[in-house]
């Protein structure tokens, strides 16, 4: 095994990517758990998704704390109680008859989950940078995105005999998720070493690390290859990127169902057709995690936005479940691309003790985008008809990637006429220098 390969997969990382697989087993199947448990208690499909935005509303809750704990507690124990805490409320959750209880219950799962994911990615990518930091990120994304099309699946098969059977399992699978994690060793990464940074001029350098000295790790540059003006802002077009794609996925999983009774499709043959939009997100963490080529390049940010401007355009028009299907394939990939750039462009160049802020953002804009999805999608869908919601879809997405656009190119405009003015008063101090 190469150095580099021993330093993308040690054995510390490979527990993490092992938990970080079964912790996301063990929680998929409650999107086929939960409806039906629901439903057989108290017969009510409003009530399906005030449970659901209960854990949706804790995680968001527990994101932004995330980084102030990790601070005082580490993450080993941080993460190994949060995932025991998750797996003590699923179990729990079996037990619930009212739709208050119900609420209460999942919102403190959400909260639990929130203290999983954020510290666990920060321990995860370390003080890794460039190549190592996008496969690191890309084993992780593999991991948990292979879980969730086993996790719904196993979940379906499970509520067949019992609506209480999947909550038992999937509590003795997170238990066995913390043990995992428990295990793993963690050392606090130390801080890197100041380097000069290439492709940009020491000066630059210092103005950009004097921008955020806390947010920054120096020499991180070096690694990427990218200047300090773009280490410095391109994680806010991934963010971006992140809550367009989840928007999509958001109203392509909870509102599609609808439209599939609309057009009289088979629930099975619908399955299969959400079952492509999983599969495409895991094979983009497969694409990304193995091509570097999109490093640095904002157009691997922009172009996955038009595809899924065209994919929402189309769904307009789309009957055949063969179609839909090619077309969440194209909508899941280019879901799969944003995701990864808003982790790696997160991550990179952040100093350890920032990154679990930094991911805690990155899950705060995809759950944010996947409540915006499937609210205002099923809204409109009630109100404008199943099809008439995807040309509204384009039309958001369309706004929001001209929105950044305009955004990027306002701050490069910005950042030439410093680097302009910079270059100007140092030939001048050189002159001066030199008459002297």
């Amino acid at each position: 095994m190469s150095p580099d390969r021993q330093h993308v997969l040690d054995a510390t990382v490979a527990k993490l990517l092992l938990a970080s697989a079964i912790i996301a087993l063990g929680t998929s199947g409650l999107v086929i758990a939960i409806p039906y448990y629901v439903l057989d208690k108290l017969g009510r499909a409003d009530a399906v998704g005030t449970v659901v935005a209960a854990s949706t509303i804790g995680y968001i809750a527990s994101c932004l704390i995330s980084q102030h704990l990790a601070r005082w507690i580490s993450p080993r124990i941080l993460v190994t109680a949060a995932i025991v805490g998750v797996a003590a409320f699923i179990f729990l959750f079996q037990f619930t008859a009212t739709v208050s209880v119900m609420f209460a219950t999942m919102l403190v799962h959400g909260l639990c989950l929130g203290l999983v994911w954020a510290p666990l990615m920060g321990w995860l990518s370390g003080n890794a940078e460039g190549v190592v930091l996008s496969k690191r990120l890309g084993l992780f994304n593999i991991a948990w995105s292979t879980s969730i099309i086993i996790g719904p699946f196993a979940a379906s098969y499970m509520v067949k005999h019992s609506f209480q059977l999947p909550f038992n399992v999937m509590a003795v699978v997170l238990v066995a998720a913390g043990l995992i994690v428990l295990a793993a060793r963690y050392r606090p990464s130390a801080p890197a070493m100041p380097k000069r940074p290439l492709g940009d001029t020491a000066a630059a350098a210092g103005a950009a690390s004097a921008r955020a000295p806390e947010s920054v790790a120096p020499g991180s540059v070096e690694h990427a290859l990218m200047s300090p003006f773009k280490m410095q802002y391109i994680r806010y077009l991934g963010w971006a990127g992140a809550f367009v794609g989840y928007t999509a996925i958001g109203l392509f999983r909870y509102q599609m169902p609808h439209l599939a009774r609309t057009i009289h499709m088979d629930e099975v043959v619908y399955g299969r057709v959400a079952t492509t939009l999983s599969l495409a997100i895991t094979l983009a963490f497969f694409t990304t995690a193995r091509w570097s080529g999109w490093h640095g390049k904002t157009r691997w940010i922009f172009i996955p936005q038009v595809v899924l401007i065209a994919v929402a355009v189309l769904m307009t028009w789309t009957t055949g479940a063969w179609a839909m299907a090619a077309l969440m394939l194209a909508g899941g990939f280019s879901t799969g691309m944003l995701y990864t750039n808003s982790v790696f462009y997160g991550s990179l160049g952040a100093a350890p003790s920032a990154r679990t802020r930094r991911m805690a953002i990155h899950e705060i804009w995809l759950n944010v985008g996947v409540i915006t999805g499937s609210y205002f999608g099923n809204l409109l869908s009630e109100h404008l008809g199943p099809r008439r919601v995807y040309p509204c879809l384009a039309a958001a997405i369309a706004a929001i990637a001209l929105f950044e656009a305009a955004g990027w190119n306002l701050l490069m405009r910005r950042h030439r006429c410093k680097s302009g003015s910079a270059g100007k008063t140092a030939a001048g101090r050189s002159e001066m220098a030199v008459l002297r």
